[in-house]
């Protein structure tokens, strides 16, 4: 018994050779469709398949044997509509559409053409709005060859070609270089940047694919990704410059290698990150390893070797900042009547946990001596009645150090260390002092890119420390 409503009719067209047969067939609401698969079950249902064919039965006499055989060739086409197919990874709700010219049944020639096309959906993480696949196969006696175009959300996302081997069992499927459009980058941006409260934008450059699948014994697999003088936007900062060249070997394990530069990173708060470089590789176990990291800021340089990031999780990283200029670093902190010369220089052992950042055991020192000026608003007698405030009105150091510690609770607490002299204070005798900062997120390191304001914070310290002679 058959568990869904089908109806067929089967009409002869000849009584003699060539034989020709129309068949159609009409199936309705068919439903509980599963298919199990490794580690996977595929479900499914149809509402309707309307076929329709035109099988064509040749007699062939061998000269040479007088033996005679039937060849059979059918014509015709197929409806499936209202197709739903899901499982773990994907997600489809469309119809799909063939017709066949001439197909013979060992299928050594004749041509197929293949439509699918489907609502709103799923494969893997990509999400759509539309899909379309569109398929040309031609037949011969030891390859099926096809082409075909695949559009996303009706933006094309990549041109293909495809070969069958059918001796040897192999397909290959090879993606033609192709241009991303920013529309459907943007599209994917949007769901991101919804997740982080954060406003995602490509709004110039070229994006390029292009890549080759080949099943045989085993699954290979190649991708070529490149990304040229993107202008990517997130928030109120943007990212000029990018390209990005990758190739993607595997899938499982993930086998990718990637050399990304960017001419600068600009931050709303005014800080510019420039000419960033680095190399982009995963390991054996699949985790992405940024193997070479450098970059320029506050006239210094930034320095980075082996970043690893497993799952959300980034290993401890240390980060290195050399020559940083002291006048670049107060301007960029903005804290009123601030100003300082010399160069610093930072290191910063740095670890992602769960999403959360962490800075354990980081120091920072001068390079050389310099100086600071700290001209607070309080008023000349508040001034006055505190020696470290005097003492930074013009403080000459000899040396400035410190420590930096950032936990995952957002807390984070600075010691810094300050040795040197006023002119102008006790005829330039040598003043020692340290401030000790504590506090949130929203007060130090917040502001380094956000428009935060931490002067309260230091201010409440100076005026609380003690100086030593």
């Amino acid at each position: 018994p058959v568990p869904f409503p089908i109806s067929a009719k089967l009409a002869t067209q000849s009584t003699q050779y060539p034989l020709e047969v129309e068949l159609e067939i009409i199936a309705k609401n068919i439903s509980n469709i599963e298919y199990r698969a490794e580690n996977d079950i595929i479900k499914g249902s149809i509402d309707e398949i309307n076929l329709n064919s035109t099988i064509t039965m040749v007699q062939i006499i061998q000269e040479a044997t007088q033996e005679i055989s039937q060849e059979i060739s059918s014509t015709g086409s197929m409806t499936v509509a209202g197709l739903k197919v899901t499982n773990l990874e994907s997600d489809f709700n469309g119809q799909l559409k063939m017709g066949w010219q001439d197909i013979q049944s060992a299928l050594a020639s004749g041509n197929i053409k293949i439509l699918l096309e489907s609502n709103q959906g799923h494969l893997g993480e990509l999400l759509f709005d539309s899909v379309k696949l569109s398929s040309k196969v031609d037949l011969n006696a030891a390859q099926l060859i096809g082409r075909g175009k695949l559009y996303i959300n009706q933006e094309l996302l990549a041109p293909y070609t495809f070969e069958y081997d059918k001796a040897n069992e192999d397909l290959e499927v090879k993606l033609e270089k192709n241009l991303i459009t920013h529309q459907m980058f943007n599209h994917y941006l949007k769901p991101m940047g919804k997740k982080n409260r954060l406003r995602l934008n490509i709004a110039a450059g070229e994006i390029s694919h292009s890549g080759k699948i080949k099943l045989a014994k085993k699954l290979l697999f190649e991708s070529q990704f490149d990304v040229n003088d993107v202008l990517f936007q997130f928030g109120e900062n943007s990212v000029h410059g990018l390209r990005v060249e990758q190739s993607l070997t595997s899938l499982k394990p993930l086998k990718f290698h990637s050399n990304l530069t960017i001419d600068s990173i600009s931050f709303s708060s005014g800080l510019n990150i420039n000419n960033i470089k680095a190399t982009i590789d995963s390991d054996a176990s699949g985790a992405v390893e940024i193997t070479s990291l450098s970059a320029e800021l506050l006239e210094g340089t930034l320095k980075a070797k082996s970043i690893k990031l497993v799952s959300e999780n980034l290993d401890s990283l240390l980060v290195e900042l050399e020559q940083i200029s002291l006048t670049e670093l107060f301007f960029f902190i903005d804290i009123p009547g601030l100003y300082g010369e010399g160069e610093m220089a930072f290191v910063l052992p740095i670890s992602l946990e769960d999403g959360s950042l962490t800075v354990t055991d980081g120091s920072f020192k001068a390079i050389g001596d310099g100086l600071i000026k700290y001209n607070t608003e309080l008023g000349a007698d508040q001034v006055n009645d505190n020696i470290a405030l005097k003492a930074l009105e013009n403080f000459h150091y000899k040396s400035l150090d410190g420590n930096i510690d950032y936990n995952k609770e957002g807390l984070y607490h600075i010691k810094l260390h300050l040795l040197g002299a006023n002119p102008e204070l006790y005829d330039g005798y040598p003043v020692d002092f340290v401030l000790n900062l504590d506090g949130e997120l929203s007060g130090i390191f917040k502001s380094l890119f956000l428009t935060g304001n931490f002067e309260e914070a230091i201010l409440d310290q100076v005026k609380s420390s003690e100086l030593k002679n």
